[in-house]
């Protein structure tokens, strides 16, 4: 065959397939970004809602990142799809033959290999572009389990395209679809696979003079069907109900099996212009059986559905869901009969019942439901705890409304005033305290998670005011979202003057090593809702009032007034450790 690009090629060409399917992949996440699902609010250890292992529990592993297609080189044909290569020790730490990054889709399948350094992990291409990962990049990996929730797959669909266009002279190559759909059966079989993963396939031409290099994306995954079971009437108990509960396009993972249907058909370009300024995917091949296979596909997405019903969102996305996952919404109890009833006089028509939830809210409290009836654990951040409690309360969800005031009590819980001296300590001991405007951060389970790597917050953020690199490395200000999870308090207010700024650690210019005027006021204009109120700054728990740095604070106070909004440039009356400042 053709001789094989370069790796700096391929990657371009899997950048540009990412885009094929970002619509597709927006509908079953719900959110624009499919790795981290940005509506579940990006934390780190954000739910994913099928197969999270309580990641939690296990220590993430740090492992170097080297190349399949340099070490070492197998036959295309030998290639394997899912499996990655990692040393003994590292597979023992696992404990599981499952690996993954935190929080991702992408689930691989590891084996040992005693040429392998300890700290190292060896992917394809493909691989390294599902978990979005580089060649000579150090990244944290976690084991995955997949009895944790993984759902045994009836179908996985996916679209096909070349990797390598054919010379404009040739023609195209001719690939057998029914050997194709099987080839790719046995090559998945037991492994896990996602929707929007990338895979690079090797298979003969016809006449079996050339090997064809084609690269695959997974478009959907069907789970399968459970026994049947009889609708529980009244929403009443059933304890031979389905354990099935999510139907498509809500599942987007799950486990091959030796039943699981692979269908492959041509990726159909909505444009003839490359994508992003990419080389536009060739599709310049015939696949056979094209036809059967897109019937098929038709076939079992149509499959009747029992006790399946349409939620309807108030912004109008609808959510294929098993009443069984209802139950505990009792708000919308009656309803949910209705549909069924619907369901029962006419099965082969599609239940719906509408709720006053938006997209994003039902989407994060059905994966809670599904969670809690597989007795899987639930990861809920700060931000999203606020987000769904009043959904929960008009739901009538009790155990989730619970689960919101554990969490949001728990914060408030955990707030506290520092000295400065005791951010410093507990740094000096290995710890990652960082502080911006005086809010104290902790961000030491972030640093495995960072996108800029676990290294450059402990080398600039902490001993600093690290307000300005918060800036200059963070243009969004989507970042402001993670700042409350990580909140635990504030430094008191005559320690301030104490914390060493950016230009004075690092050397910079004095302009440098200060926040924008603008800046300031936007992180405050976000913040100031969870802070400690600035009267509650003035001592730590425990500590007598002192007025000897009162002069530096009154000082501090004055520099702040100027990022205060237009309509609060008035003058106000601030108490601090017993004493009368005006701010005018």
């Amino acid at each position: 065959g053709a001789a094989r690009p370069a790796a700096a090629t391929i990657m371009v060409i899997f950048k540009a397939a990412s885009h094929a399917g970002a619509h597709k992949r927006a509908q079953a996440g719900g959110a624009a970004d499919y790795v981290s699902k940005a509506d579940k609010l990006a934390a780190p250890s954000a739910p994913d809602g099928q197969g999270a292992s309580p990641e939690s529990a296990h220590a993430t592993i740090g492992l170097n990142v080297e190349m399949m297609e340099l070490w070492p080189p197998p036959a295309p044909e030998l290639r394997d799809l899912k499996s990655c290569v990692v040393s003994p020790a590292t597979l023992a730490r696992l404990g599981t033959a499952y690996i993954r990054r935190p929080g991702g889709d992408c689930v691989l399948t590891a084996r040992a290999s005693e040429e392998l350094a300890e700290d190292s992990i060896v992917l394809t291409e493909a691989q390294a572009r599902n978990l979005r990962v580089c060649a000579h990049e150090r990244y944290g990996f976690v084991p995955w389990a997949p009895d944790a929730g993984a759902l045994p797959l009836a179908a996985i669909f996916a679209e096909c395209w070349l990797l390598n266009a054919p010379p404009g002279d040739a023609p195209p190559p001719i690939i057998d679809g029914a050997a194709l759909n099987a080839r790719l059966a046995r090559a998945l079989f037991s492994h896990v696979v996602s929707v929007n993963e990338l895979l690079s396939i090797c298979v003969p031409a016809e006449g079996g003079s050339s090997q064809v290099d084609l690269v695959l994306r997974v478009t959907s995954v069907l789970p399968q069907h459970a026994p049947d079971a009889a609708a529980p009437e009244g929403g009443g108990d059933d304890e031979d109900e389905p354990s099935m509960v999510v139907a498509p396009p809500h599942v987007f993972r799950g486990l091959v099996g030796a039943g699981t249907e692979t269908l492959v058909a041509p990726l159909v370009l909505v444009s003839d212009d490359a994508l992003d300024g990419h080389r536009q995917p060739s599709t310049r091949f015939e696949l056979t059986a094209t036809d059967a296979t897109t019937a098929r596909m038709r076939a079992l997405e149509d499959r009747p559905r029992r006790h399946v019903v349409d939620v309807l969102a108030n912004d109008g996305e609808v959510f294929p869901v098993h009443a069984a996952l209802l139950k505990p919404c009792i708000a919308i109890s009656r309803a949910l009969r209705e549909a069924l009833r619907q369901l029962d006089e006419a099965p082969a028509s599609p239940a719906q019942m509408r709720v006053d939830v938006d997209t994003l809210s039902l989407d994060k409290v059905l994966l809670y439901l599904e969670s809690e009836l597989r007795s899987q654990p639930f990861a809920l951040d700060v931000a999203t705890a606020e987000q769904l409690r009043p959904v929960a309360v008009k739901l009538g969800c009790r155990g989730l409304t619970e689960r919101c005031d554990g969490v949001l009590g728990d914060f408030a819980a955990r707030l506290r005033v520092y000295r400065w001296s005791e951010v410093a300590a507990h740094n000096a001991r290995g710890g990652c305290w960082i502080v911006m405007d005086g809010m104290v951060c902790d961000v030491e389970r972030w640093l495995p998670e960072h996108p800029g790597g676990e290294a450059i917050i402990p080398q600039q953020a902490r001993g600093v005011d690290s307000t300005v690199w918060f800036e200059l490395y963070h243009a969004s200000r989507e970042s402001f979202v993670l700042l409350k999870e990580f909140y635990i308090g504030e430094i008191v207010v005559d320690d301030l003057s104490l914390v060493p700024t950016a230009a004075d650690a690092n050397g910079l210019g004095q302009t440098a090593g200060r926040a924008s005027d603008d800046f300031m006021q936007q992180l405050r204009a976000f913040c100031d809702g969870f802070r400690i109120p600035l009267s509650q700054r003035h001592k730590p728990a425990g500590e007598e009032p002192t007025v000897k740095n009162l002069e530096r604070t009154m000082r501090w106070i004055s520099h702040q007034a100027q990022y205060l909004p237009q309509s609060e440039l008035c003058a106000r009356e601030i108490r601090i450790q017993d004493q009368l400042v005006i701010v005018e």
